[in-house]
Protein backbone atom coordinates (compact mmCIF):
# COMPACT_ATOMS: atom_id res chain seq x y z
CA UNK A 1 0.00 0.00 0.00
CA UNK A 2 2.95 2.33 0.14
CA UNK A 3 6.65 1.92 -0.80
CA UNK A 4 9.11 5.14 0.06
CA UNK A 5 12.68 5.66 -1.17
CA UNK A 6 15.32 8.01 0.84
CA UNK A 7 18.82 7.91 0.84
CA UNK A 8 20.43 6.13 3.95
CA UNK A 9 21.35 9.18 5.84
CA UNK A 10 17.41 9.28 6.50
CA UNK A 11 16.24 7.18 9.56
CA UNK A 12 13.23 5.39 8.61
CA UNK A 13 11.60 5.33 12.18
CA UNK A 14 11.04 9.05 11.45
CA UNK A 15 8.73 8.50 8.54
CA UNK A 16 6.30 6.00 10.48
CA UNK A 17 3.56 8.63 10.64
CA UNK A 18 4.47 9.92 7.05
CA UNK A 19 3.42 6.26 5.98
CA UNK A 20 0.07 6.43 8.25
CA UNK A 21 -1.06 9.43 6.16
CA UNK A 22 -0.42 7.93 2.94
CA UNK A 23 -2.37 4.33 3.54
CA UNK A 24 -4.77 6.05 5.02
CA UNK A 25 -5.50 8.59 2.26
CA UNK A 26 -5.08 5.27 -0.03
CA UNK A 27 -7.36 3.24 1.59
CA UNK A 28 -9.94 6.01 3.18
CA UNK A 29 -9.73 3.98 6.39
CA UNK A 30 -8.05 4.87 9.50
CA UNK A 31 -5.48 3.15 11.21
CA UNK A 32 -6.47 1.44 14.16
CA UNK A 33 -3.21 -0.48 14.94
CA UNK A 34 0.33 0.09 13.41
CA UNK A 35 2.79 -2.25 14.05
CA UNK A 36 6.76 -2.00 13.92
CA UNK A 37 9.94 -3.50 15.09
CA UNK A 38 12.33 -1.80 17.14
CA UNK A 39 13.93 0.53 14.93
CA UNK A 40 10.60 2.34 14.94
CA UNK A 41 10.61 3.12 18.94
CA UNK A 42 10.76 6.47 18.63
CA UNK A 43 9.24 8.74 21.51
CA UNK A 44 7.47 10.70 19.08
CA UNK A 45 5.76 7.91 17.17
CA UNK A 46 4.41 6.79 20.76
CA UNK A 47 3.26 10.39 21.11
CA UNK A 48 1.29 10.88 17.30
CA UNK A 49 0.15 7.39 18.13
CA UNK A 50 -1.23 8.51 21.34
CA UNK A 51 -2.99 11.77 19.99
CA UNK A 52 -4.67 9.74 17.17
CA UNK A 53 -5.85 7.07 18.86
CA UNK A 54 -3.80 3.99 17.26
CA UNK A 55 -2.13 1.10 19.10
CA UNK A 56 1.29 1.28 18.30
CA UNK A 57 2.61 -2.05 19.03
CA UNK A 58 6.29 -1.50 18.50
CA UNK A 59 8.72 -2.89 21.13
CA UNK A 60 10.74 0.02 22.84
CA UNK A 61 14.58 -0.43 23.11
CA UNK A 62 15.89 -2.14 25.66
CA UNK A 63 17.20 0.61 28.47
CA UNK A 64 20.81 0.93 29.38
CA UNK A 65 21.68 -0.53 32.39
CA UNK A 66 25.92 0.03 32.32
CA UNK A 67 25.93 4.02 32.89
CA UNK A 68 28.85 5.73 33.84
CA UNK A 69 27.24 7.71 35.58
CA UNK A 70 23.58 8.43 37.21
CA UNK A 71 21.39 8.05 33.95
CA UNK A 72 18.45 10.13 33.35
CA UNK A 73 16.16 7.62 33.38
CA UNK A 74 16.56 7.61 37.35
CA UNK A 75 15.27 11.02 37.25
CA UNK A 76 11.65 11.25 37.42
CA UNK A 77 10.30 13.60 35.13
CA UNK A 78 6.71 15.71 35.87
CA UNK A 79 4.89 16.62 32.90
CA UNK A 80 2.07 18.92 34.53
CA UNK A 81 4.47 21.02 36.28
CA UNK A 82 7.44 20.65 33.27
CA UNK A 83 9.99 19.83 36.10
CA UNK A 84 12.32 16.85 36.51
CA UNK A 85 13.33 15.38 40.45
CA UNK A 86 16.84 14.40 40.44
CA UNK A 87 17.32 11.27 43.15
CA UNK A 88 18.11 13.39 46.03
CA UNK A 89 14.46 15.35 45.31
CA UNK A 90 16.14 18.43 43.73
CA UNK A 91 14.52 20.49 41.13
CA UNK A 92 15.31 20.52 37.38
CA UNK A 93 14.13 23.32 35.62
CA UNK A 94 13.46 23.57 32.01
CA UNK A 95 16.08 25.64 29.97
CA UNK A 96 16.99 25.37 27.10
CA UNK A 97 15.11 23.82 23.96
CA UNK A 98 17.19 21.42 21.29
CA UNK A 99 16.17 20.02 17.94
CA UNK A 100 14.36 16.62 19.92
CA UNK A 101 13.66 17.87 23.04
CA UNK A 102 14.03 20.65 26.16
CA UNK A 103 17.00 20.48 28.39
CA UNK A 104 16.11 20.61 32.25
CA UNK A 105 19.37 22.15 34.80
CA UNK A 106 19.81 21.85 38.80
CA UNK A 107 20.31 24.82 40.81
CA UNK A 108 24.23 25.12 41.20
CA UNK A 109 24.03 25.38 44.83
CA UNK A 110 22.06 21.77 45.15
CA UNK A 111 24.67 20.24 42.75
CA UNK A 112 27.98 21.70 44.62
CA UNK A 113 26.66 20.38 48.38
CA UNK A 114 25.24 17.46 46.88
CA UNK A 115 27.00 13.95 48.01
CA UNK A 116 26.17 12.33 44.92
CA UNK A 117 28.01 15.10 43.08
CA UNK A 118 30.81 12.27 41.75
CA UNK A 119 28.39 9.63 40.41
CA UNK A 120 26.20 12.31 38.55
CA UNK A 121 27.97 14.24 36.62
CA UNK A 122 31.89 14.55 34.88
CA UNK A 123 34.46 16.37 36.96
CA UNK A 124 34.64 19.80 35.20
CA UNK A 125 30.60 20.32 35.13
CA UNK A 126 29.19 22.43 37.25
CA UNK A 127 25.50 21.38 37.48
CA UNK A 128 23.79 18.44 36.45
CA UNK A 129 21.19 18.71 32.90
CA UNK A 130 19.07 15.97 31.86
CA UNK A 131 17.33 15.95 27.87
CA UNK A 132 14.04 15.30 27.69
CA UNK A 133 12.93 14.39 24.52
CA UNK A 134 9.70 14.79 22.44
CA UNK A 135 7.29 12.25 23.58
CA UNK A 136 8.99 10.84 26.50
CA UNK A 137 6.29 10.43 28.42
CA UNK A 138 4.39 8.23 26.06
CA UNK A 139 8.03 6.18 25.68
CA UNK A 140 7.80 5.41 29.70
CA UNK A 141 3.94 3.84 29.08
CA UNK A 142 5.24 2.05 25.97
CA UNK A 143 8.18 0.33 28.60
CA UNK A 144 6.11 0.42 31.09
CA UNK A 145 3.20 -1.87 28.89
CA UNK A 146 5.76 -3.97 27.63
CA UNK A 147 7.57 -4.55 31.12
CA UNK A 148 4.13 -5.52 32.20
CA UNK A 149 3.56 -7.61 29.21
CA UNK A 150 1.73 -7.13 26.22
CA UNK A 151 -2.23 -8.64 25.93
CA UNK A 152 -2.97 -11.85 23.77
CA UNK A 153 -4.44 -9.40 21.13
CA UNK A 154 -0.85 -7.29 20.73
CA UNK A 155 1.46 -10.64 20.82
CA UNK A 156 -0.72 -11.74 17.64
CA UNK A 157 -0.67 -8.23 16.38
CA UNK A 158 3.27 -8.55 16.85
CA UNK A 159 3.53 -12.12 15.43
CA UNK A 160 1.54 -11.29 12.61
CA UNK A 161 3.84 -8.60 11.60
CA UNK A 162 6.77 -10.95 11.17
CA UNK A 163 5.92 -13.08 9.14
CA UNK A 164 3.82 -10.84 6.75
CA UNK A 165 6.23 -7.52 6.65
CA UNK A 166 9.74 -9.28 7.29
CA UNK A 167 8.18 -11.52 4.71
CA UNK A 168 7.54 -9.30 2.23
CA UNK A 169 10.96 -8.09 2.29
CA UNK A 170 12.43 -12.00 1.93
CA UNK A 171 10.11 -11.62 -1.11
CA UNK A 172 11.28 -9.04 -2.53
CA UNK A 173 15.19 -9.69 -1.94
CA UNK A 174 14.92 -13.44 -2.76
CA UNK A 175 12.32 -13.57 -5.68
CA UNK A 176 12.20 -9.87 -7.12
CA UNK A 177 16.21 -8.54 -7.23
CA UNK A 178 15.83 -6.46 -4.72
CA UNK A 179 18.75 -7.20 -2.52
CA UNK A 180 20.74 -5.56 -5.16
CA UNK A 181 20.00 -1.93 -6.93
CA UNK A 182 20.31 -2.37 -10.44
CA UNK A 183 21.50 1.04 -11.16
CA UNK A 184 22.80 3.83 -9.30
CA UNK A 185 20.76 6.90 -8.18
CA UNK A 186 17.93 7.38 -5.60
CA UNK A 187 15.44 7.62 -8.53
CA UNK A 188 16.30 4.51 -10.57
CA UNK A 189 16.68 2.61 -6.88
CA UNK A 190 13.40 4.55 -6.55
CA UNK A 191 11.98 2.94 -10.03
CA UNK A 192 13.20 -0.71 -8.61
CA UNK A 193 11.39 -0.90 -5.68
CA UNK A 194 7.86 0.63 -6.91
CA UNK A 195 8.24 -1.69 -9.91
CA UNK A 196 8.89 -4.61 -7.40
CA UNK A 197 5.81 -3.28 -4.92
CA UNK A 198 3.44 -3.63 -8.55
CA UNK A 199 4.71 -7.21 -9.43
CA UNK A 200 3.90 -8.21 -5.67
CA UNK A 201 0.49 -6.51 -5.24
CA UNK A 202 -0.18 -8.23 -9.10
CA UNK A 203 0.93 -11.65 -7.38
CA UNK A 204 -1.59 -10.93 -4.70
CA UNK A 205 -4.24 -9.85 -7.24
CA UNK A 206 -3.66 -12.86 -8.75
CA UNK A 207 -4.38 -15.19 -6.28
CA UNK A 208 -6.97 -13.49 -4.33
CA UNK A 209 -8.81 -14.14 -7.92
CA UNK A 210 -7.80 -17.57 -7.98
CA UNK A 211 -9.08 -17.99 -4.06
CA UNK A 212 -12.58 -16.10 -5.25
CA UNK A 213 -13.57 -17.99 -8.44
CA UNK A 214 -12.53 -21.56 -6.79
CA UNK A 215 -14.74 -20.93 -3.51
CA UNK A 216 -17.47 -23.05 -5.32
CA UNK A 217 -17.04 -27.07 -5.91
CA UNK A 218 -17.92 -26.34 -9.83
CA UNK A 219 -15.92 -23.47 -10.29
CA UNK A 220 -12.75 -25.43 -8.65
CA UNK A 221 -12.95 -28.42 -11.10
CA UNK A 222 -14.09 -25.57 -13.93
CA UNK A 223 -10.24 -23.62 -13.43
CA UNK A 224 -8.33 -27.30 -12.50
CA UNK A 225 -9.45 -28.11 -16.48
CA UNK A 226 -8.76 -24.74 -17.81
CA UNK A 227 -5.23 -24.67 -15.96
CA UNK A 228 -4.08 -28.50 -17.74
CA UNK A 229 -5.17 -27.02 -21.12
CA UNK A 230 -3.31 -23.77 -20.96
CA UNK A 231 -0.50 -24.88 -18.41
CA UNK A 232 2.19 -23.54 -20.62
CA UNK A 233 1.31 -20.04 -21.19
CA UNK A 234 0.07 -19.35 -17.55
CA UNK A 235 3.74 -20.70 -16.52
CA UNK A 236 5.47 -18.58 -18.94
CA UNK A 237 3.02 -15.56 -17.87
CA UNK A 238 4.15 -16.49 -13.81
CA UNK A 239 7.86 -16.15 -14.63
CA UNK A 240 7.50 -12.61 -16.79
CA UNK A 241 5.33 -11.81 -13.16
CA UNK A 242 8.29 -13.18 -10.46
CA UNK A 243 11.03 -12.59 -12.26
CA UNK A 244 11.19 -8.74 -13.46
CA UNK A 245 14.32 -8.40 -15.28
CA UNK A 246 13.79 -5.66 -17.09
CA UNK A 247 14.88 -3.31 -14.38
CA UNK A 248 18.11 -1.62 -15.83
CA UNK A 249 15.74 -0.14 -18.55
CA UNK A 250 13.00 1.20 -16.66
CA UNK A 251 14.36 4.26 -16.55
CA UNK A 252 14.43 4.44 -20.33
CA UNK A 253 10.62 3.77 -20.46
Amino acid sequence: MDVEVTTGEDSEGRRLMETVDRVEQTTGVKVKTMTADTGYAHPTNYEAAEQRGIEAVIPPGPVRTKYPKIPNHRFRYDARHQRVRCPRGKILRKTTRVANGWTYKAQRKDCKTCPLKARCMSATARVRSVLIVDGWEALLRARRRKLQGWDSAWQRAYARHRFRVEGAHGEAKTQHGLRRAARRGLWNVAIQAYLTAAVMNLKRLAIAAFIGFTSSHRGFHFFMKRLLSFRRPIHALWAIISNVQSFPYAAKI
